[in-house]
């Protein structure tokens, strides 16, 4: 774990990144297409296509190369702002 720098309250460094990504809520019976803009071990931010409320409790579904099956995380909002949502990683 690396010191959080003056300012800076994030415990892990963040990774840039550009994925696709989906929400899951309900079950899994709804999704909302996102792209993933950067993910730490704690988190990952990400940006809507549409401001959306997003449910506080969802799974990330994020696409794996060279599987079928993706991988899905358990994350809740820490924070929104019109397109752009804060998730926490319920797993870290």
């Amino acid at each position: 774990m690396f010191p959080a720098a003056a300012g800076n309250r994030r415990l892990w460094p963040r990774r840039r990144t550009l994925k696709s990504g989906r929400i899951l809520f309900n079950f899994s019976r709804s999704s909302m297409d996102v792209q993933i803009i950067n993910v730490s071990k704690g988190g990952a931010c990400l940006r809507l296509g549409i401001p959306w409320p997003c449910p506080k409790l969802f799974e990330l579904e994020i696409p794996t190369p060279n599987s079928s099956t993706p991988r899905i995380i358990p994350c809740e909002v820490a924070w929104q702002r019109g397109v752009m949502i804060g998730a926490r990683l319920r797993n870290a």
